[in-house]
C-alpha cells in the first residue's frame, strides 16, 4: 500500500504537549486533534470498555488501535544501598519479603485502571525470548510468606510499635522515591499500604523525575518505581537493566552479578534460537534468586484517530509513525479544510 509513495505523506504534523489527562481527553474527542496515541489511562475505559470502542465513538467512526506494549513497570531496590542491596541471605531476605509483599493486581486497578497485564519476569509477551512458561516467583503475591521470611532471617518488631527492625536491632525505614503530583500520590498510599501489611515502615522521597533519575544514575536511591520501554521487539533490551557494565545507565539497580553477567555476554552473541532461550533461563533464575527488582506490569495502550486520519496503526516500538500518516480531505470537516488543517495530535 505504501510502495512508490512519498515520506513522510503530508507536509506538516503539530504535536501539542497536554499534560493533564482530561483536557488531553476532551481535545481529541472536540475534534482539535486528529489523533491520540495515548489515551489516559484513566479514559481507556470510557474510550475502548472490555477492549471494544464505544458506541458512541462507533458512531463517529473513530479509528480503535490497541497494543500490548513492549514495556516493563518495576521497582527496583539500589543493590549498593546498605540497607536493601547486597547479596547476603539476609539482604536478599528483605528485597524477597518486600516484592511478596505487592499486590500487582490493585497495583494494575489503582495506577493503570485495569490497563496492563502482571509482569512474570523483565521480558514481556510477543518479544523474541519470550516464554509463555515462566512464572516467575517475584510476581507472587503472598504477604503470609514475606511475614514468615522476614521473621526467619531476623527483621522482627522488638519495640511493640507495629514495625520490624533490622536483625541488628536497629530501626529499619525503607525509603522509595516518588513524585508530587496525583501518580506519585496514589503510588505512595499502595506502597504504604502494602509494607503495612507485613510491618514494614515505609518513607517517600519526593521530588521531580528527572532529578529521581540523576540520582538513580549515581547509585543515591534505595528504591524507585519506573518504567522501561523497548525500541525492538527483542528480549535482549529487558536484560540490559540488569547487566553490571551498566550501571549508571539502563541498570537502575546497579546489580552486578559475575554469573549473570556472563551468561548475558554469550546471549548477546546469539540470534533468537533455542540455544538463546536456554542461557535466559539461567538468567532468570538468577534474577529470581537475588531479586535485584519486583517486575509489576506490562501496559495496554490505546490509540484514537479520527476517521479522516489515513494509516494510523499503533506499533508498540516504532515511536516516528507520522510519517506514514495522511488526511483524507473528503472526510475532514468543512472547518478544518478551510484553515488549512495539518495532522495534529496530543502528548503528554
Amino acid at each position: 500500500r505504501m510502495r512508490g509513495k512519498r515520506l513522510p505523506q503530508i507536509d506538516r504534523v503539530e504535536v501539542y504537549i497536554i499534560e493533564e489527562a482530561q483536557p488531553r481527553w476532551l481535545a481529541f474527542l472536540n475534534a482539535e486533534h486528529d489523533l491520540i496515541d495515548r489515551v489516559p489511562e484513566e479514559f481507556a475505559n470510557l474510550a475502548a470498555p472490555a477492549g471494544e470502542l464505544a458506541p458512541h465513538l462507533q458512531k463517529r467512526r473513530v479509528q480503535l488501535d490497541r497494543t500490548n506494549e513492549f514495556d516493563l513497570t518495576f521497582a527496583y531496590f539500589g543493590m549498593e544501598h546498605p540497607l536493601v542491596g547486597g547479596y547476603t541471605a539476609e539482604k536478599v531476605a528483605l528485597r524477597r519479603a518486600i516484592a511478596l509483599a505487592v499486590d500487582p493486581d490493585e497495583w494494575i486497578r489503582a495506577l493503570y485502571y485495569g490497563q496492563a497485564i502482571v509482569a512474570q519476569s523483565t521480558v514481556p509477551p510477543g518479544a523474541y525470548g519470550f516464554d509463555p512458561e515462566v512464572a516467575g516467583p517475584l510476581a507472587e503475591y503472598n504477604p503470609a510468606k514475606a511475614k514468615a521470611l522476614l521473621d526467619v532471617y531476623g527483621y522482627v518488631d522488638r519495640d511493640g510499635d507495629g514495625y520490624r527492625e533490622a536483625p541488628d536491632g536497629s530501626k529499619l525505614v525503607l525509603e522509595m522515591a516518588t513524585t508530587p503530583d496525583s501518580q506519585g500520590k496514589k503510588q505512595d498510599e499502595l506502597w504504604r499500604k502494602h509494607m503495612d501489611r507485613v510491618g514494614l515502615r515505609i518513607e517517600f522521597n519526593k521530588k521531580q523525575w528527572p532529578e529521581h533519575l540523576r540520582a538513580s544514575r549515581a547509585g543515591k536511591l534505595m528504591m524507585w518505581s519506573l518504567g522501561w520501554i523497548a525500541g525492538d521487539p527483542d528480549a535482549d533490551t529487558f536484560y540490559t537493566i540488569l547487566y553490571g557494565p551498566n550501571k549508571g545507565q539502563s541498570n537502575q539497580s546497579r546489580f552486578d552479578l559475575p554469573q549473570w553477567n556472563a551468561l548475558y555476554e554469550k546471549a548477546k552473541l546469539l540470534p533468537d534460537s533455542p540455544e538463546r532461550d536456554r542461557l535466559y533461563r539461567e538468567m532468570d533464575k538468577l534474577f529470581f534468586a537475588y531479586a535485584p527488582m519486583r517486575p509489576i506490569a506490562h501496559r495496554v495502550v490505546t490509540g484514537l484517530a479520527h476517521p479522516w486520519v489515513i494509516g494510523y496503526r499503533r506499533n508498540p516500538v516504532t515511536r516516528e509513525f507520522w510519517k506514514y500518516l495522511d488526511i483524507d480531505e473528503s472526510v475532514l470537516p468543512a472547518q478544518h479544510v478551510r484553515a488549512g488543517r495539518a495532522a495534529a495530535a496530543p502528548a503528554r
